[in-house]
């Protein structure tokens, strides 16, 4: 792992990117809408290649990539039978960015589709409520971010007997050390003007119908959350 560092180090101006994912709710005044969720992978294919080359033992780093990518590829299960959700895209833009896009009837429908999401083993109750005038976000996994990270940490090296864990902590270490971004924003859309909403690290928009919540996952602040209940008329 020691080598790995050395390599990427020597490397990190070339190498520096980001993981960005933005999670978008156009919500309408019935609770019906739209979702959608970007992930772009920066440079990850160039980071892995780069270690295949300089560092050919670097495995473990390398199935920590393998896995996230797949995950990310996998986040959301097959929807298209949920009742309540229409216009279903699965879109690659380009190499590095995946977009799932998706109509919902309700919000039953929507919390429906997201638990789905990493073959439904990341969230365990219903991530948005609604009422007239007032959306509830409980979502406690980070948009299924805190899964795939405990998933991560979890896998071994494929085809090696004995090999290690992947150490979290180290990649996230390597991950600042390149100067890469690993970040989750949430941007809500609503019907009217916002009157009052909990999480106070969001932004409001100036005519006070966009929400916007962004989150460094690489940051190990305790009361880092996506939690959040608005309230709008």
């Amino acid at each position: 792992m020691k080598k790995i560092f050395f390599v990427l180090a020597a490397s990190c101006l070339l190498f520096s990117g980001c993981i960005n994912i933005t999670e978008e709710l156009f919500l309408e005044k019935d609770g019906s809408g739209n979702y959608s969720t970007t992930i772009k992978l920066d440079k990850l294919d160039e980071m892995m290649e780069m270690m295949k080359s300089f560092a050919p033992d670097s495995v473990n780093t390398e199935s920590a990539i393998l896995v996230l990518k797949d995950s990310v590829q996998h986040m959301m299960g097959d929807i298209s039978s949920i009742p309540g959700i229409t216009n279903l895209k699965n879109e690659r833009p380009d190499s590095s960015t995946y977009k799932i896009s998706f109509r919902f009837k309700d919000v039953q429908a929507l919390n429906a589709a997201l638990k789905k999401r990493n073959n439904g083993k990341t969230n365990t109750g219903d991530i948005f409520a609604f009422s007239k005038g007032s959306l509830s976000c409980n979502d406690k996994s980070i948009g299924g971010m805190s899964s795939l990270m405990d998933e991560l940490s979890k896998q071994q090296s494929p085809g090696v007997d004995g090999a290690p864990e992947i150490d979290l902590a180290q990649i996230k270490a390597l991950m600042t050390m390149l100067d890469w971004r690993l970040t989750m924003k949430t941007i809500y859309h609503f019907p009217a003007k916002v009157t009052n909403y909990t999480n106070k690290m969001a932004v409001l928009s100036e005519d006070r119908k966009t929400l916007t919540l962004e989150l460094d996952l690489l940051d190990d602040q305790k009361d880092k959350t996506l939690e959040n209940k608005v309230e709008f008329r």
